[in-house]
């Protein structure tokens, strides 16, 4: 996992006098000229620019190189108690990274409080060599979560597996509920069946026609959350599109809904980062914690998270829907020009930028690995004479780390004692 703090020192949220439209143009980040002039290079064409792990390789000796880069594809040859993708391990590895520690040491504070408060007032009946103490028992603590447009349900049942290992762990309860996002073509929540992410009644669509993260469905949204919900402390957004503008909506909705100290996780578009994108993502660092951008290992996916929101931008709320109504895919953003040149700003954007970049270059170094890999053996001797010398002389290429990732997002899920369906 690579991650990227971009939490300014200065928490400040912009004041009234700076909320007012203006046009403000910045060089988008972008790897697609460089992906391009690979492509140009290698005489290949189709580069996916939002996962490296997507791209419909030509040929059978590209498709087994691509395949085998994966670092952890032993894992995914397991055997497990969880449906393991890519996607799952992406979100157990990001809420392993955060939300695990953090709720976990909320609900050992909790107890630990209670226990004292009940401790003070209890009356202590001493026996010989012996004090008997009064503790209480914690009720569930609530937890809720809003999870847009993750039609493979990934992001619900790996957060669901979260939430059992914090309470093994500390040894509470959580009250856990959620809701989940759909576009209207999509059937697959009519599948009704015992699995409760399959209950309709956890699944709402919106207002607008065709489901986008549009001011309209915001706001249909919202009710739905304080009718079923009452509170967001976890959003998640994973749109497949990875627009601009549903970006920018996503977290402004974020921002909008979340509960004191919740969390965020808003997956980034990859190709380029518009000006009002990144003036969201500033406005964002301002209102949490700890705001990071997150590079996963178990896919190649790029997520904005806030850790611990502050709730310190409610008053500025009408100013963040006209923030979605008016940016959108273009450069216009309802903040002054004196606003978005400030020191304040543009130390978030070099943050930003630099993160980016980080990110991007190991992009562009992985497609020059393969395609490097696949010349080299297309002119090998050996490759043509020796059998199975073209998979050995990729696997030397490409170790596997899944003991490493296992280990570090302490993933417990693997069925051991079955030869060949162990992580390795």
């Amino acid at each position: 996992m690579s991650i990227h703090n971009i939490t300014p020192i200065n928490k400040i949220v912009p004041d009234r006098r700076f909320w007012k439209h203006t046009l403000f143009l910045m060089d988008p980040i972008s790897s697609d000229d460089m992906i391009k002039d690979l492509e140009i290079s290698f005489g290949i064409g189709n580069l996916n620019r939002n996962c490296v792990y997507d791209t419909k390789w030509p040929n059978d000796r590209l498709k087994k190189i691509a395949h085998t880069s994966y670092p952890l594809g032993n894992l995914l040859d397991s055997t497990a108690t969880v449906p393991i993708d890519r996607a799952w391990l992406c979100y157990w590895e990001l809420y392993s990274h955060s939300f695990v520690g953090v709720i976990s040491d909320r609900a050992i504070k909790r107890i630990e409080s209670a226990n004292e408060k009940a401790q003070a007032k209890a009356q202590i009946t001493k026996s010989v060599g012996s004090e008997a103490i009064a503790r209480v028992n914690i009720h569930a603590i609530p937890l809720r979560s809003f999870h847009m447009y993750d039609i493979a349900k990934s992001s619900i049942t790996s957060l669901q597996k979260s939430v059992n290992k914090i309470e093994y762990n500390v040894g509470t309860q959580l009250n856990w509920d959620w809701l989940g996002t759909y576009l209207p073509d999509d059937l697959l929540i009519n599948d009704i069946g015992n699995n409760p992410i399959k209950e309709k009644s956890k699944w709402t669509k919106g207002v607008d026609g065709d489901g986008n993260v549009s001011v309209a469905n915001m706001r249909a949204w919202k009710n739905k959350i304080d009718a079923s919900l009452k509170l967001m402390d976890v959003c998640v957004y994973n749109d497949g599109i990875l627009s601009v503008s549903d970006a920018i909506n996503a977290i402004a909705f974020t921002l909008l809904n979340l509960n004191s100290s919740g969390f965020a996780y808003i997956r980034l578009p990859n190709m380029a980062l518009s000006s009002g994108l990144m003036i969201m993502i500033h406005i964002f660092t301002n209102c949490f914690e700890r705001s990071k951008i997150v590079h996963t290992v178990a896919e190649d996916a790029i997520f904005l998270v806030g850790e611990e929101f502050l709730n310190n931008i409610k008053p500025f709320h009408k100013s963040l829907y006209d923030f979605c109504d008016v940016t959108g895919d273009s450069n216009v953003v309802p903040l002054t020009a004196e606003y978005c040149r400030s020191e304040l700003v543009t130390e978030t954007l070099a943050l930003i930028t630099t993160s980016m970049t980080s990110i991007y270059d190991w992009r562009i170094g992985y497609y020059e690995k393969v395609l490097k890999i696949n010349a080299v053996l297309s002119n090998s001797n050996a490759a043509r004479t020796f059998e199975n010398y073209e998979d050995k002389y990729v696997a030397e290429q490409y170790p596997d780390y899944s003991d490493r990732w296992v280990a570090t997002t302490e993933f417990r899920f693997l069925v051991r004692g079955k030869e060949g369906n162990q992580a390795k």
